[in-house]
């Protein structure tokens, strides 16, 4: 299936100095990058997005989201059918911490550890969550060696990544293959954030919306998202995550 436009741009995701739109949503967690006023994470990729918000911004950036053919086409190496961006070998942290930003097993001592930032995340004494924030997330570009077949950069680790539609794609042939049958939205909830529509029936949540999910890919620096290119993952369209981000494609 034919990556387009895609391999020849978006070598690396969004930042936080190129974003500076206003977000919404809620997010669970508390590595999130994104601050109120420029700070020490400005050359950070952009988290804690969501779709609709990251959807607006490649717009108005004359771009627009790569659809879930696009980047399994560009993270897999097109017909090399690649299991990660880099090749098939398993990601360990004694022979792969400098290909991928993620928690990796050092094969020494069967230690999960951080490739960027604190070797181990801090935990809260209060509670069971972390606290490390984003020291786990690069700014884009740093683990080279990692890069895909055409030089794009953190395709597998640093970040989960939106994409236009979701997975599974149509099977080829097809001529249109993204899965952009979603409804649309009633016109009177132009003003109304986040719109009646994307809340699940009945909790009011935002974990199955009305409007469906969107597909995102690519793994993160969070050992519970895997980081193969044959993993899946679909989310609500109005939810924010710490370890979600993306990038823009241009035609």
């Amino acid at each position: 299936m034919p990556g387009g436009s895609f391999l020849r741009n978006n070598k690396s995701p969004a930042t936080i100095s190129g974003f500076k739109l206003r977000l919404g949503g809620s997010s669970r967690g508390r590595s999130s990058s994104r601050r109120t006023t420029p700070g020490a994470y400005e050359d950070k990729p952009i988290t804690c997005i969501d779709w609709y918000t990251l959807f607006a911004f490649c717009a108005w950036d004359g771009g627009r989201l790569p659809t879930d053919a696009e980047y399994g086409f560009a993270a897999g190496g097109g017909e090399q059918q690649r299991v990660f961006a880099w090749g098939n070998a398993d990601p360990y942290f004694n022979t792969h911490k400098d290909f991928v930003v993620a928690t990796l097993v050092d094969q020494a001592d069967n230690i999960s550890k951080q490739t960027w930032g604190p070797l181990f995340r801090t935990a809260d004494p209060t509670g069971t969550r972390h606290i490390s924030g984003p020291e786990m997330i690069a700014p884009p570009g740093l683990k080279a060696l990692g890069n895909g077949r055409w030089r794009h950069a953190d395709l597998t680790g640093n970040l989960l990544e939106w994409t236009l539609d979701e997975a599974p794609v149509f099977p080829p042939p097809c001529v249109d293959c993204a899965r952009v049958n979603w409804p649309d939205p009633p016109q009177d909830q132009a003003s109304v954030y986040p719109p009646q529509w994307c809340l699940a029936d009945g909790d009011g949540g935002f974990d199955n919306t009305v409007d469906g999910a969107r597909g995102v890919r690519g793994g993160s620096w969070d050992n519970a998202h895997e980081l193969s290119n044959l993993s899946y993952y679909a989310y609500g369209t109005s939810r924010t995550y710490a370890s979600i981000g993306g990038r823009c494609a241009r035609d």
